[in-house]
């Protein structure tokens, strides 16, 4: 999905608590880097474990596109 936002984040991440098996995750070590000279308040996940640091998120990697657009479809089919 890229970075789709706010709204779709959103969507995302209560998919991700309604239907876990669209999601394949990866737990990582998530940090804020904050003294680097070229991307200084960028979010950082550690995904070789360069750092040797425990994980401490679980980070969405890959989603079920379609089966996202259905769940997302049928959700918005019940306000109708």
């Amino acid at each position: 999905l890229g970075y789709p936002g706010a709204p779709v984040h959103d969507a995302v991440a209560v998919a991700a608590l309604i239907k876990p098996e669209l999601m394949t995750f990866k737990d990582l070590y998530v940090t804020v880097e904050t003294e680097g000279d070229f991307c200084k308040g960028t979010t950082v996940g550690d995904m070789y474990n360069v750092t040797g640091k425990a994980p401490n998120a679980s980070c969405i990697m890959n989603i079920d596109r379609q089966g996202f657009v259905d769940l997302l479809v049928e959700a918005v089919k019940r306000y109708d």
